[in-house]
């Protein structure tokens, strides 16, 4: 029963997207789950489509006041709080589009974002396009791939540098803004995705 059905709505109908920190809410997961990237994103979709709501449930690191003034615009809402699991069924249920441009997959967040049937945009983040399809069940975001992780095929291991995490990456922020835009404006795409 709560599931997101992507009804048709009017163009300016309001639209959640949802950006989700880990379970145990480490403020520093923000940022391998690509908060600042979202972050830079959301400004530059807000000003192209006003009905845009960012819903962040994380807590939040130390951050530089140019983040804190998004934040503070009023479009932005941070829940640091622990949720039930029915809050956090009405949080899913509720948003449109699930963001994690991540520097690697986040299973269970990933798969419980698809079970309600949210239009996920993800990453190349190691692991990630296991579970998401390009087109198919969400939109991939390149930039992640070979810079934050990736597999050593020659010594057999996964290798991962966060250190590109705590600063925003131009291509992954241009990517979020591509496929959110495609998401806002297609809402056929966007229910699609939700519903595969």
């Amino acid at each position: 029963e709560r599931w997101q059905r992507h009804e048709p709505r009017s163009d300016d109908a309001t639209i959640n997207l949802l950006f989700i920190n880990s379970w145990c809410q480490v403020p520093e997961n923000f940022f391998v789950r690509g908060g600042l990237d979202v972050l830079e994103a959301f400004p530059l979709l807000h000003e192209r489509y006003p009905q845009l709501r960012l819903t962040m449930r994380t807590a939040l690191p130390a951050l530089d006041d140019h983040y804190h003034r998004i934040i503070e615009s009023g479009w932005v809402r941070v829940v640091n709080r622990f949720l039930s699991d029915d809050d956090m069924a009405g949080l899913h249920a509720d948003s449109h589009i699930f963001l994690l441009p991540a520097a690697r997959v986040h299973i269970v967040s990933l798969l419980q974002a698809m079970s309600y049937g949210l239009a996920v945009v993800g990453s190349d983040g190691w692991g990630m396009e296991e579970y998401l399809e390009h087109e198919q069940n969400g939109l991939v975001v390149r930039g992640r791939y070979g810079k934050a992780s990736w597999a050593d095929t020659e010594a057999g291991m996964l290798r991962e540098n966060y250190e590109t995490m705590y600063t925003p990456d131009p291509e992954v922020v241009a990517g979020i803004v591509e496929a959110v835009s495609r998401l806002v404006e297609d809402q056929s795409l966007r229910r699609r995705l939700g519903r595969t």
